[in-house]
């Protein structure tokens, strides 16, 4: 208590004291340091720091004397004779105010002090807000460059001021030559003033470049740190970003689940009752669900960007959201008519008739890609939404699809005849005699005049025969009887006995050079196959009833009258 009462009754003895214990430490402290910066390179750069600060501060302290100086000799003179020395005081005063900044900025290192600038506005102004909303994203995008243009600024920043240090290095070289005494009493002040112009210019560059370099080195060391630590910066972002979009697609797939959980029980327990989901109103309520559901899921997945507070992903969202807001500007009248047809209240409209390509098709799903289908066809045909508004539909009700089907018997126009063994949107295959397989385009094979002879329960077909006019006594009544029961006979011992319908024989016509009989058989379209087979039938009946009556077959014949 004695020696503390001491010390405080004399402050000179106290601080003696305090100077002798402290100084071994002192210097253990400064050993340490030393030793710390050799085996520590961030150390050694605050060291560096450092040493700047007291140089910048003493460079200060040396203008802020010049300026008062300059302040002191033109106190009570006339203001209009100091002009320069008013500039001389306005240039110290820039370059006190450079000296400061760069000792702020070598002080507070690798700080970005610009947002301490940043002004609040007051005023609405939707282009600013947009621009407010895009800032985290690009503040996000020029991150992940910050550094390596730091780096790059900072080189160049020096380079330039090396170069305009040699400028001053090269001026005072220049100005050294001359000898102050020798110019004058009027001229050696102005001399002088160039000289510490330029002593001051060189030594702010020299202190730029030093604090450049400081910081540079301190990038430089940031940088290879960071690249060390690529593990953490990695786990840094699957903890942050990384987790905030895995959480983010998890509510959005729980959100669509959901959705998609209500409108399954709506359609097992709600629907139990018949109804038409063709129905405009059942359409106009199944879209707008649709439409709900999508609302829901971005809601989940920007609630989850909100709680998590991740800026750039949520800045993200709503920007790619604003733009497709913006895209369908453009496109809602045309999405107007396409949703008119996908409300089924178009000019097209499902389970009706529309004609591609030539050929009917029944509407069957209108979709982004619709479906059209004929049911006589092997296949179906995809058309676009945009494609499909260019048609128009009309009720199909007992509408002939086709003119044939699979495994019908056919006659084409040319004379063609065949079996029917596949149709699609493409080709219509047929089994011609001798097992050759003939293709037709499904267009021209609708277009063309076809005669089907398995359409309905039967089938006929009909040949021409003539006999000489000798016998024209008996040409209304024996010869289409005779004509019929050879026929008949004939087709019933060649076993049509059971699906010949009906045979007719009679007069057609009195030709030129003779006398030509029509004979008509109609038979079940099951035997529609052998339709050659019965031509050849009927005339070998006519032929057999000439060879067995004596019935001339007359041939075209000129006669020349004298």
């Amino acid at each position: 208590m004695t020696v503390f009462i001491s010390a405080i009754r004399w402050p000179s003895l106290w601080l003696l004291v305090t100077l002798l214990l402290g100084m071994p430490h002192a210097h253990a402290q400064q050993q340490a340091s030393v030793d710390s910066a050799q085996n520590d390179p961030l150390r050694a750069l605050l060291l560096e720091r450092e040493e700047r600060l007291s140089e910048l501060a003493r460079l200060i302290q040396r203008n802020i004397e010049k300026r008062d100086a300059l302040q002191s000799s033109i106190d009570g003179l006339d203001p209009a004779n100091v002009e320069d020395e008013l500039r001389a005081i306005k240039a110290v005063r820039s370059e006190i105010s450079q000296l400061r900044s760069a000792f702020e900025l070598i002080a507070v290192g690798d700080v970005n002090l610009s947002v301490m600038n940043v002004e609040e506005e007051t005023a609405f102004d939707w282009q600013k807000e947009i621009s407010e909303i895009a800032a985290p994203l690009v503040d996000s995008l020029k991150a992940l460059t910050e550094q390596p243009r730091k780096i790059s600024e900072l080189r160049s920043a020096i380079e330039l001021a090396k170069e305009r240090q040699a400028v001053a290095e090269a001026a005072l070289e220049s100005l050294s030559s001359f000898e102050p005494a020798n110019l004058g009493e009027q001229a050696e002040p102005l001399f002088l003033q160039v000289v510490d112009k330029w002593q001051s210019e060189r030594d702010s560059l020299r202190e730029k470049i030093a604090a450049n370099e400081a910081r540079l080195n301190l990038l430089l060391t940031e940088k290879q740190l960071n690249a060390t630590t690529f593990w953490s910066a990695s786990r840094k972002f699957l903890l942050g970003t990384g987790l905030t979009l895995v959480l983010a697609v998890i509510a959005g797939i729980v959100a669509w689940a959901v959705m998609r959980m209500l409108w399954w029980l709506y359609s097992r327990a709600a629907t139990k009752t018949p109804i038409n989901r063709k129905h405009t109103l059942s359409r106009l309520f199944a879209y707008s669900y649709h439409l709900l559901t999508l609302l829901v899921v971005l809601a989940a997945v920007l609630a989850v960007l909100y709680v998590r507070q991740d800026i750039f992903l949520l800045a993200l969202s709503l920007l790619v959201i604003l733009m497709v807001l913006v895209g369908l500007r453009q496109f809602i009248p045309k999405y107007a008519d396409e949703a008119r047809l996908l409300l089924n209240i178009g000019p097209v409209r499902e389970q009706e008739l529309v004609t591609v390509h030539g050929l009917p098709w029944q509407v069957d799903t209108i979709n982004v890609n619709s479906v059209l289908k004929n049911p006589a066809l092997n296949g179906e045909l995809r058309m676009p939404l945009s494609d499909i508004g260019q048609l128009v539909s009309r009720p199909a009700d007992n509408e002939t699809w086709f003119p044939s089907r699979i495994g019908d018997f056919v006659l084409l126009s040319d004379d063609s005849f065949g079996r029917v063994i596949n149709q699609t949107p493409q080709s219509v295959q047929l089994s011609c005699r001798g097992g050759m397989v003939k293709s037709i385009p499904t267009s021209d094979y609708y277009a063309s005049s076809i005669t089907n002879l398995s359409a309905a329960d039967t089938f006929g077909t009909s040949i021409e025969f003539g006999f000489d006019y000798s016998l024209q006594d008996i040409s209304l009544d024996v010869i289409p009887q005779t004509l019929q029961q050879a026929v008949q006979s004939t087709l019933v011992e060649n076993g049509y006995e059971h699906t010949l319908k009906q045979v007719v024989a009679d007069l057609q016509s009195a030709g030129a050079s003779s006398l030509d009989f029509m004979i008509w058989a109609s038979f079940d379209s099951s035997v529609a196959g052998d339709y050659y087979r019965i031509n050849r039938l009927l005339q070998k009946a006519c032929v057999a009833v000439a060879n067995e009556k004596q019935w001339s077959i007359p041939f075209p014949q000129l006669v020349i009258h004298r």
